[in-house]
Formats: C-alpha cells, sequence, structure tokens
C-alpha cells in the first residue's frame, strides 16, 4: 500500500490547467516577459526544454495561447473566486530544491475576483516540527500584489532547509480567512531537497 501511494506521489503529473479567455493580453505578456528574465537570470539559464516554453510564450498573440505555451510549467493554480475565497491545486509542473539555494517555481493565478488584494504564501510539512521549505513571492515586480487580470502568473521562491523527501503543503491567502473550505486551500506536493553543491 505504502509503495503505491508514493508511486502516485512520484509519477509526473500530466494533466494541464484550464485556459480562461483573459481580454488583456498584451499586459499578460508584458508581465510573463517580465517573469521569465527574471526566472532566467536566477537560475544562470534555463533548461531547454523550459526555455522553449517561455519562448513560446511571448510570441504568441492571444491569452489562451499563452496559458497552453506556460501552463506545463506551473507548479502550482491559485483560483480566487469572486468572494474572495482562496483555492490552491496542484499544477504539472515538477520541484526540485537544494538546501540554501532559492528556486523560482512558476504559479498560475486566476483571479475571479478581480481585486488588487495581496496575496500571501505558506508551505508546512506535516509531522515535521521545523519548517523544511521557505516560502516568499520573488521581491520583483508584481511580486504578491494582483492586477486585476483575470490570468496572472507569479514566481514563488523556494528555499530547501533541510535535504531529505518530504510531503510538503502549499497554501495561499489573499487576505485574513480567505482559504477555501473543505482543504481545497492546499495543495500537497512531493519535494525532494538535495545537499547544496559546495557540501560534501
Amino acid at each position: 500500500m505504502l509503495m503505491s501511494c508514493l508511486f502516485l506521489l512520484l509519477a509526473p503529473r500530466q494533466s494541464l490547467l484550464e485556459v480562461f479567455p483573459e481580454p488583456n493580453h498584451a499586459a499578460l505578456r508584458k508581465q510573463v516577459s517580465q517573469l521569465g528574465v527574471i526566472r532566467a537570470r536566477l537560475a544562470g539559464g534555463l533548461p531547454a526544454k523550459e526555455a522553449t516554453h517561455w519562448r513560446q510564450a511571448d510570441l504568441t498573440i492571444n491569452a489562451e495561447a499563452l496559458q497552453e505555451a506556460l501552463d506545463p510549467l506551473a507548479l502550482l493554480e491559485v483560483r480566487v473566486n469572486p468572494e474572495g475565497r482562496v483555492r490552491v491545486t496542484r499544477g504539472p509542473g515538477g520541484l526540485s530544491l537544494r538546501v540554501g539555494q532559492a528556486t523560482l517555481c512558476l504559479v498560475k493565478v486566476v483571479n475571479g475576483s478581480g481585486g488588487q488584494q495581496r496575496m500571501k504564501p505558506m508551505v508546512h510539512a506535516p509531522g515535521e516540527v521545523t519548517p523544511v521549505v521557505l516560502v516568499d513571492w520573488d521581491p520583483g515586480p508584481p511580486g504578491g500584489d494582483l492586477t486585476g487580470l483575470l490570468v496572472e502568473y507569479r514566481l514563488l521562491r523556494l528555499t530547501g532547509v533541510r535535504a531529505g523527501l518530504y510531503e510538503v503543503v502549499f497554501s495561499v491567502e489573499a487576505g485574513q480567512g480567505t482559504q477555501d473550505l473543505g482543504f481545497r486551500g492546499e495543495a500537497p506536493v512531493l519535494a525532494r531537497i538535495r545537499k547544496n553543491d559546495s557540501e560534501k
């Protein structure tokens, strides 16, 4: 039973996220271009497959095609409903971390509220007393503030604290008490945290 659960957790994500008709394609593409530059700078260059997705997004002519290009990279999808409730689900993107080394992961945001509130990301590892992953938005624009677009993307800055294989649970608030009900505000992700290259 344990082996079958581990297999499901380790299996690659195949499902793609839902595509939405964001009318302001120019604003979305400008935002995505900025994020792609930030992601490449921190990574010291992108893997060829990931770079292809960012280039495709930058060349798109509508918001739907942009989402189809970028969604395979998204670690999480955050949905804010018209009442401001926040739901977080696992995306198809992977997660690989190193101790003490910041990694930027793509997050898709679907803002059904149309608001410009600030999102606060959180992560915990069930059963662990001390944190195994530190989380925040990348400090570059737009950070954690929503812009009012229906579809947006953000870069989540994750830093491993301790090496090992952990189930980590992500959640996001857009104002106090805005997490969705019935645990839909949380998304578990299997995180493999490796030692830093400088460690023996």
